[in-house]
């Protein structure tokens, strides 16, 4: 049984301090990070706020940012 979702985003994250595209990068361990975000209308919640603050917060090819869990 499939779901659905009202809205989806994929975002892909290249090592580039290490490997120079993502053909490269896509076989190692520490290549490549993707992250993916389904979205469902409903209500508002708070718990996605902490990743998107930190994913804004990386402007340059060499920023690390931890998010606690």
């Amino acid at each position: 049984m499939s779901k659905t979702q009202s809205s989806g985003w994929k975002e892909i994250r290249l090592r580039a301090d290490k490997y120079s595209n993502v053909a490269e990068a896509s076989d190692k361990l520490d290549g490549l990070a993707i992250i993916t975000v389904f979205l469902k209308l409903g209500l508002c919640n708070e718990n996605p706020k902490d990743v998107l603050k930190a994913l804004d917060s990386v402007k340059t090819k060499v920023n690390i940012v931890t998010v606690s869990s």
